[in-house]
């Protein structure tokens, strides 16, 4: 079958031959002659299958047959990128028509495009965002549109356009012929055809997962090695055009640089590029000044370069969705592609849904000519079953039959000798009815019972709070600094400072009762000013506030150390100064005051 059994126009035949068509597509042989006829039309295909020609060439068909200054045809695709590919299909393909066609799109001027919309123009396409812009303004009106076109519907919707399509179509008159094409049917792709369509005609093809000429590879690795691994399978494989994809802008933009310090042709395609920096690396790409192409998930819907023989996923999706419009960008026109995939441990969840959509499981590789160090990959198992992420998720144990002892309180009572004490002395707090949690010891006397040193002593008597024979924490003999009598401390001293004995350190002389912090100047170390008095110690002021006692009052201290605001720093100074103000003979208006003041106190006029 050829396009001619459609029984298309002269000059759109002769654009089709300039492209190089010479057999159409399934979608395209599905599409062309119901949507020619004017049905809507629901198209459901993979990325590559030729949908942009399928709705293009009955669109310009349609819209050749009466020619018209006015807006008649409007297509919304989701980015730029896509919005300027598609404007450049529509150019080739309508280069023999009448058809005027132009793209609108953020990041540019809008003064162009205003230009141009009232100049008269037949199909605009662009993205919701701008195209919303031109209606509230009163530069575009559809209020004559007879087609309208949603490409790559799906993503408008993941994206947050869904909000602005609504609007852009009740805009549009009821009359009009609607097209959706989707690589993938969600619930809002459902919603929205049962709004503004009336009885579609849907053709689905295959199952909505990537094309089967692309065959799926998962390296597994660490996030440590992504970048190593990523050179050497770069290396060691024969590839053609490569796109490499990354999560976020700034790691697609840190990845370019490093490969082009390898010495790769590489250019990147992320958020911070403005519109002709985008424009210039894709031409770079297409007209392979650049053999490889570092891009972010959204400059994945308008990149359609046929010679992309392999896609590497440096950072896994979020979602199947998002990896089925990555892997499209190979394998084009029923071509062989690859796609590659870094799989770390944190990814499973994603591998999980990409198998059960491709309804088979995914070849797992490891390069042989890469040092993976103390990395195991096989540790990153492979399973086609979804539940089996959750298979080192265990329940929690309620019984010591399947655990292992993991302490001596456990063996004990493993062996069923649990001691008979009464719960008077508060000694069994272990019901023998609950068996003994040994992962969460919430209290010193929980560790103490796991180390089976359980105390002996009489709730009465609360010394003794620990066992002589296992003491909680080993205690350090020590001389006090102080007194000089031997004391022992929980903890090992520091040589570069001084130990004290229990009754010292809590003496008025060492210890700040109000504020308890250690504020004597014998002991006092300039390495952690942890009080006034030591950091008045190290920057060497002296400032009679900071060296009170705990005790002293605050209105002790001499009201000299206080800061003064105004001219002078003691009372008789600022008397003086109330004084001149005050004085009725400088108390005259206009130039003759400010003179008098200027020549008595700021020398002589200027």
């Amino acid at each position: 079958m050829d396009f001619k059994q459609f029984n298309l126009s002269h000059a759109i035949l002769a654009g089709i031959e300039g492209l190089g068509f010479v057999t159409p597509t399934p979608i395209q042989e599905q599409s062309i002659s119901d949507i020619t006829a004017g049905h809507d039309f629901l198209g459901l295909a993979q990325t590559g299958t030729g949908k942009t020609a399928a709705f293009m060439i009955p669109t310009l068909e349609n819209l050749s047959k009466e020619p018209n200054k006015s807006v008649t045809g409007l297509i919304l695709v989701p980015t730029r990128e896509l919005a300027e590919q598609v404007f450049q299909d529509a150019r080739a393909l309508g280069k023999h028509t009448h058809v005027k066609t132009m793209s609108i799109y953020g990041g540019v001027g809008k003064w162009p495009q205003t230009k141009k919309l009232r100049q008269g123009v037949s199909l605009v396409i662009g993205t919701p965002g701008r195209v919303l812009d031109h209606i509230r303004d009163g530069n575009l009106i559809l209020d004559k549109v007879q087609m309208v076109v949603l490409d790559e519907a799906d993503t408008m919707c993941d994206m947050g356009f869904l909000p602005d399509v609504s609007t852009i179509l009740q805009e549009t008159p009821n009359s009009r012929q609607t097209l959706l094409f989707s690589a993938t049917m969600a619930k809002e792709i459902r919603q929205l055809a049962s709004k503004f369509m009336r009885e579609p005609v849907t053709v689905q093809l295959g199952a909505l997962n990537a094309a089967p000429s692309i065959s799926h590879v998962m390296f597994p690795i660490s996030s440590s090695l992504k970048k190593p691994l990523l050179l050497d399978i770069i290396k060691e494989t024969a590839t053609g055009k490569i796109l490499i994809f990354t999560r976020t802008k700034h790691k697609a933009k840190q990845l370019a640089d490093d490969l082009y310090q390898e010495g790769y042709k590489v250019t990147s395609l992320q958020g911070n590029l403005s519109q002709a920096q985008r424009q210039r690396a894709m031409e770079g790409f297409r007209l392979n000044k650049f053999d490889i192409l570092v891009a972010t998930d959204i400059a994945a819907h308008g990149i359609d370069v046929a010679e992309v023989t392999h896609v590497i996923n440096y950072d896994m999706p979020h979602g199947v969705d998002d990896y089925t419009h990555r892997v499209g960008r190979t394998g084009r026109a029923q071509k062989i592609g690859e796609a590659f995939s870094l799989l770390t441990p944190e990814d499973k969840n994603v591998l999980f849904s990409i198998e059960k959509s491709l309804n088979e499981p995914i070849e797992y590789r490891t390069s042989k000519t890469f040092d993976y160090g103390v990395f195991r990959p096989e540790t990153i198992l492979r399973s086609s079953n979804r539940n089996d992420q959750y298979s080192d998720r265990r329940p929690a144990v309620k019984s010591f039959k399947t655990r292992r002892p993991n302490s001596q309180f456990q063996e004990h009572t493993r062996n069923n000798s649990r001691s008979s004490a009464s719960p008077d002395k508060n000694i069994n707090r272990y019901p023998s009815d609950k068996p003994f949690n040994s992962r969460r010891p919430n209290s010193k006397f929980q560790e103490h019972t796991r180390n089976n040193s359980r105390s002996s002593a009489s709730p009465d008597n609360n010394s003794n709070r620990y066992p002589s024979d296992k003491t909680f924490r080993e205690m350090i003999d020590v001389q006090c600094a102080q007194c000089g009598k031997d004391a022992q401390v929980p903890f090992k001293p520091r040589g570069d400072r001084p130990v004290f004995c229990n009754n010292c350190f809590r003496s008025s002389d060492l210890i700040d009762k109000k504020d308890n912090k250690y504020t004597s100047d014998k002991y006092t170390s300039s390495k952690r000013p942890n009080s006034k008095f030591q950091e008045h110690t190290r920057t060497g002021t002296s400032n009679s506030r900071l060296q009170r006692r705990p005790g002293e009052n605050a209105k002790d201290s001499k009201s000299q150390d206080r800061p003064t605001n105004g001219y002078s720093s003691n009372k008789q100074s600022n008397q003086k100064s109330t004084a001149f103000r005050k004085n009725p003979k400088f108390q005259t208006s206009g130039a003759t005051r400010s003179k008098r003041q200027r020549s008595k106190f700021n020398g002589p006029p200027r």
